[in-house]
């Protein structure tokens, strides 16, 4: 069977055999000509029309072409254009030459489209096809031909509430993009969208979709105003769901606990636990304040080793290979998997259980904290005098939360000012608007590391990337010699075989040739590819950029690491001057500030918990235990603020020749 040119795929044909192939079409007589040869054809002509390949004498080429799809293509009849739907669309795995049809059927539309057949073939012919299942009707929604041409679409579209799915899959991250009937109007979508959450007997709604609409989507309201009441029936509809996907044991049991006796902690389990510590005795030990904030930083998981904000989502580090890839995600979602909440819950109990420690021992809630460190300790020890920062120590949570949001506020204008101006000056601070997150500043140079060049991209992804990101791939990651011989990720494999450069497959070469010239890895004379001294170095750079997406240079490669950090300190200053890395100095990192922007605020993300706005808006909650939740994350955001002021401060000392200090 011959090779045939696509439109879809012209990229693996050189000019030379483009050309070729073209003038074999056009020696076969007309009526020799399959159906298939004119569809090639067809796909030849835009091909040349949008200048994907040059061939000789491309005029008189066009003209041969048009000819014969002329001949071809007009004047057709019902019949004819029905046998050709049936000719394209019969798909049938065993016989190859239905598949080599079925691979052209969307082009098949475009002659469709481009000889006008709707003239032809009118409605009940074209409901015939969808009845008979030849064609579904998503087929027809990725141009605006057939809902224009064909109002029986849109009749179509909401006679089943399945297709509500196909509008909402315009707002995720997937490739399909449907093209939905113009003439819809938004009491009509609404009734679908009922439809589609209520489900009947022949569906269930997807609860992904579910999530979606629950979470809010940018650009929806153009089509579908989303009230309470249909609110109300998503979330419904999404709890019985949940509920009866852990009843019928469907779902993978993971353990989740904090642990208060280092015994316990360090005990091995063998039910894939996620665990928490709180050092109980040593809360328990210290009353005095300075200590026990100091205690918080090194909560367990609380930051990372690099000092970077460990509530943060980490894809790269805590996605699951498959929820990766069959999740629905907005266009404006926030990553938020299985281990991200997991962890959320860890760190959220951590500070519960240090708070009922300290109320019970000391009768000291957190908020005397957050007082004595904006009131005394910041004067004492920064010489940084704030003006007054409220947080409340009344015992509704609700009451709380609102207050801490308010402070928070406080501290972001109040923090900016000092750190543009080296004063917090009360006038000026009333006649300024909050700046956002992003905005406050560091007075620290160079705080942050990030990646800035698509070679420095190339390697963190070729030294780390998984098999995940070539699933529908016939190649492999750079990990993979063959059955006998493969890890996880290339690092993985180089650190624990021995390789050699001839060991690779031809296709992976380029790669590995451009981490040579790189100077990320070495091959020696027996082509025994290793790694320096300084080359580990720069793979463990590499590592945190690929896992957190930045890197706190003080910090690097962890808190206090002393000498060791002057070493990394000049290679990462070396891929500064080359333009791999850039530096920012900001209070917060890029993704602790995406972060932060996910829990407080609704105009980042589709999914964001949105506190700051829910509790802004007088959410009223059934008991002030719902409230608890949002309560521990509001303690989060304080300490942290706190935390890296107080790290802001110790920086400055130490690049000053002074003593740096934390908390002490």
């Amino acid at each position: 069977m011959n090779r045939r040119i696509h439109d879809l795929d012209w990229q693996i044909w050189t000019d030379t055999e483009f050309e070729k192939r073209v003038t074999e079409l056009l020696c076969i007589d007309i009526d020799d000509a399959t159906d298939l040869d004119f569809i090639e054809l067809f796909d030849i002509l835009q091909i040349i029309k949008a200048k994907k390949h040059s061939i000789k004498d491309e005029c008189r080429v066009k003209a041969e072409l048009n000819k014969k799809l002329s001949c071809k293509y007009h004047n057709m009849t019902v019949e004819e254009i029905r046998r050709e739907f049936k000719y394209f669309f019969t798909y049938d795995n065993k016989d190859e030459l239905k598949v080599d049809r079925y691979q052209f059927r969307f082009s098949f539309f475009k002659v469709f489209e481009e000889y006008n057949w709707h003239k032809i073939f009118k409605e009940y012919d074209l409901k015939n096809i969808l009845e008979n299942k030849l064609i579904s009707l998503s087929d027809l929604l990725k141009t605006k031909y057939w809902g224009k041409k064909y109002p029986l679409v849109k009749e179509l579209f909401l006679n089943e509430p399945e297709n509500f799915q196909l509008l909402l899959s315009n707002f995720t991250d997937s490739k399909n993009n449907y093209v939905i009937p113009e003439n819809i109007s938004k009491i009509e979508f609404y009734k679908l969208a009922v439809c589609y959450v209520n489900g009947n007997s022949d569906f269930e709604p997807n609860l992904n979709y579910l999530k979606l609409m629950q979470n809010g989507l940018s650009g929806i309201e153009k089509f579908i105003d989303i009230d309470a009441i249909l609110k109300l029936k998503i979330k419904k509809e999404i709890e019985r769901q949940t509920n009866n996907f852990f009843y019928e044991n469907k779902g993978y049991k993971q353990g989740l606990a904090v642990y208060g006796n280092i015994g316990d902690f360090n005990k091995e389990n063998s039910n894939h636990e996620i665990k928490g510590y709180v050092d109980v005795d040593f809360l328990k030990q210290y009353s005095d304040i300075p200590t026990l904030l100091n205690s918080i930083q090194y909560l367990y998981n609380f930051f990372n080793d690099n000092g970077i904000w460990n509530l943060v989502s980490f894809p790269n580090i805590e996605e699951l290979e498959i929820s990766s890839i069959l999740t629905l995600k907005s266009n404006r979602h926030y990553d938020t998997g299985s281990y991200f909440l997991a962890k959320q819950w860890i760190i959220l109990n951590e500070l519960r259980m240090a708070r009922e420690v300290l109320k019970q021992e000391h009768h000291l809630e957190f908020e005397d904290m957050f007082n004595y460190f904006f009131s005394k300790y910041s004067e004492r020890t920064f010489n940084l005098p704030w003006l007054p920062i409220n947080f409340s120590r009344d015992e509704s949570y609700g009451t709380k939360v609102s207050v801490m949001f308010i402070a928070e506020e406080n501290i972001r204008k109040q923090w900016h000012s000092y750190s543009q101006y080296h004063e917090i000056n009360r006038d000026l601070i009333n006649l300024t608007n909050t700046p956002k997150i992003e905005e406050l500043k560091s007075i620290v140079p160079n705080k942050y590391v990030y990646v800035d060049s698509r070679e420095m991209i190339r390697i963190k992804n070729l030294l780390f990337s998984t098999q995940k990101n070539l699933l529908f791939s016939t190649q492999k990651n750079l990990g993979y010699i063959d059955e006998n011989l493969y890890e996880n990720t290339f690092i993985e494999l180089i650190y624990k075989h021995k390789v050699s450069y001839s060991d690779f497959k031809t296709y992976q070469l380029s790669d590995i040739n451009f981490l040579i010239k790189e100077e990320i890895i070495s091959v020696r004379k027996n082509g025994e590819i290793f790694v320096t001294h300084n080359q580990k170095q720069m793979i463990l750079i590499c590592k945190f950029l690929w896992a957190y997406g930045v890197i706190n240079y003080y910090n690097f490669p962890f808190v206090k690491a002393g000498d060791l950090s002057e070493e990394y300190h000049n290679l990462i200053n070396t891929k500064i001057r080359q333009g791999y890395l850039k530096t920012e100095s900001t209070l917060f990192s890029i993704p602790e500030v995406n972060y932060l922007n996910y829990l407080l605020n609704n105009s980042e993300y589709n999914n964001a918990k949105a506190l700051r706005n829910k509790h802004d808006h007088s959410y009223i909650a059934e008991k002030d235990e719902e409230n608890l939740e949002d309560y521990l994350y509001s303690l989060a955001v304080i300490f942290v603020y706190i935390i890296k002021i107080n790290e802001e401060f110790h920086l400055k000392n130490l690049l000053e020749g002074k003593e740096g200090f934390w908390t002490q």
